[in-house]
């Protein structure tokens, strides 16, 4: 009993009433310091995470930037590519027009040197292969030959596309399918005026 009235005296003389009230509000104010750290300690880890973010989204636009402009020069690429494909039947046209004249043209001057038409398609087939020119058109140009003909080029035509379905007209059109099969339908009917005889 003396222990307790010992430490009430103790306590009243030595740490008065607002001392006790001063510690709670010291205790207060340390929660309220611990809230704050963890407050500004979530706000520095969320600031980084958007840093992060930043950082990372500032890559993608970059590599987005990257891919559109090689889309661009894709499609510039393609845009070339397409023009120089529409330009390789005009080619095709002109070259198998060469290599008609060619022929028509070793065909007369073999003619005139007194050779027939089976002699000259021997010759033709021995150089070449069987098969480049037949021996019926062979016999048709030196038949026109003999009645006066004097050109290489071919006699105008009508300019009507050609209706009659043959076996040449189809494997044609079957090579430029094969080859392509994606053609379109309007290239291989401007091949096929051009090309299929």
């Amino acid at each position: 009993m003396y222990t307790y009235i010992i430490f009430l005296f103790i306590r009243n003389v030595f740490f008065p009433k607002y001392v006790f009230i001063h510690i709670k509000d010291l205790c207060a104010k340390h929660d309220e310091t611990q809230r704050q750290i963890f407050i500004e300690e979530e706000k520095h880890k969320l600031e980084n995470e958007i840093r992060l973010s930043s950082e990372k989204l500032v890559k993608i636009n970059e590599n987005l930037a990257k891919i559109i402009r090689v889309r661009m020069e894709f499609g510039d690429t393609m845009s070339e590519t397409e023009v120089v494909y529409m330009k390789i039947p005009k080619s095709l046209q002109t070259l198998l027009t060469i290599h008609k004249l060619y022929i028509r043209s070793y065909l007369k001057t073999h003619w005139l040197l007194g050779l027939n038409a089976a002699q000259i398609h021997d010759e033709l087939t021995a150089a070449y292969v069987q098969g480049v020119v037949s021996y019926s058109a062979i016999a048709h140009w030196i038949d026109r030959f003999l009645n006066g003909r004097e050109s290489l080029e071919d006699n105008p035509r009508n300019v009507r596309p050609i209706t009659v379905i043959t076996k040449q007209n189809i494997d044609a059109v079957q090579d430029l399918v094969n080859d392509d099969p994606h053609i379109s339908i309007d290239y291989v009917t401007t091949i096929s005026d051009r090309v299929i005889i």
